[in-house]
């Protein structure tokens, strides 16, 4: 899509600094942020780093879960006990990250 108008507007300066402070924890640029506005959405915070991580290591854990899942299906009985055992200890430690968050 063309964008063909621009609109100029002026801010006070309380009102700017509001502007880069929720654009920058967006991690949108001024003019995506300002769109997603326009359109109704609520722009929230980026997430951080932690919260990343763990959206990372718990897709892992759920790729784990379907693949030991998919091979018991398979075979009839339980594919690996030790790996249900590590599943276990790594969602306990997803959780713990979960709380202190």
């Amino acid at each position: 899509m063309t964008r063909t108008k621009r609109v100029y507007v002026w801010l006070t300066d309380k009102e700017f600094e509001y502007l880069v402070r929720n654009v920058k924890k967006s991690g949108l640029c001024r003019e995506a942020y300002l769109r997603l506005l326009i359109e109704g959405y609520e722009v929230k915070e980026a997430p951080t780093k932690e919260w990343v991580e763990l959206i990372h290591l718990l897709s892992g854990m759920a790729n784990n879960l379907n693949q030991l899942t998919w091979l018991s299906h398979r075979s009839g009985e339980v594919a690996d006990w030790a790996a249900i055992r590590e599943m276990r200890e790594e969602a306990s430690e997803a959780f713990c990250k979960i709380k202190r968050l």
